[in-house]
C-alpha cells in the first residue's frame, strides 16, 4: 500500500534529522568502482573534536589536502594502519586515527542510538499519516462509487416511469378508440 516516493521521503527526512542533530550514523552505500563493478562501503559519520589534517595518502609525509575544523562531521569508511579513511567530494582522504577521540566515537555511537529511536518515532508518525491518508482515499473512492450507483438507479427509475407513462398513454388511447 505504501509508495516508493513515501519511503524515499521518509528516508530523506530521517537523514536530515540526523545530520541537523549532529549525530553519528552508520550506513551502507552502494555504487560502482572504476571498473564499473558493484561495491559497497559502510560509512560512519563522526564529528571531530579538534582541527585535523586530511592527507592524500596514509602517511605524515603525504600532501595535506585540507585542514578539517573541529565540529565538522566526516564520513569514515575504514582504516588503513594508523589512519582513518574518510570520503570528501568522492575522494578518499586520510586522517590520523589518534585525532579521533574515543569520546567522539562513543558519543557518536550513543547519539546514533538516541537518533535511531527518534527517527523510528518520526517514521512511525509518517507511517500513521500514510495509513490515514490511504484510508481517506479509500473512503472517497467508496463514496464516489456509491454516488455513481445511486445516479444509475435514479436514471433507470426515471426511464421506467417515463416508459410506464408512455405505455399507459398508448393503452388509454386504445381503450378510448375502442369505446367510440
Amino acid at each position: 500500500m505504501h509508495t516508493k516516493e513515501g519511503y524515499i521521503r521518509n528516508s530523506i527526512v530521517a537523514l536530515i534529522i540526523m545530520l541537523v542533530m549532529g549525530t553519528s550514523l552508520v550506513i551502507t552505500a552502494w555504487g560502482k568502482d572504476a571498473l564499473n563493478e558493484p561495491v559497497s562501503r559502510q560509512i560512519q559519520l563522526l564529528t571531530l573534536d579538534k582541527d585535523t589534517n586530511a592527507y592524500a595518502q596514509p602517511s605524515d609525509t603525504s600532501e595535506v589536502l585540507r585542514v578539517i575544523k573541529a565540529g565538522t562531521a566526516v564520513a569514515a569508511v575504514g582504516e588503513e594502519g594508523d589512519y582513518t579513511v574518510i570520503v570528501f567530494q568522492d575522494h578518499d582522504e586520510y586522517i590520523k586515527t589518534s585525532d579521533i577521540t574515543q569520546d567522539a566515537i562513543a558519543s557518536s555511537e550513543s547519539s546514533a542510538k538516541e537518533s535511531a529511536a527518534e527517527v523510528d518515532e518520526e517514521l512511525n508518525k509518517f507511517k500513521k499519516e500514510d495509513i490515514s491518508y490511504i484510508e481517506s482515499l479509500e473512503r472517497q473512492r467508496i463514496k464516489s462509487r456509491n454516488a455513481l450507483i445511486w445516479k444509475t438507479v435514479i436514471i433507470v427509475l426515471v426511464a421506467c416511469i417515463i416508459a410506464v407513462s408512455i405505455i399507459m398513454g398508448i393503452n388509454k388511447n386504445k381503450v378510448t378508440k375502442e369505446e367510440k
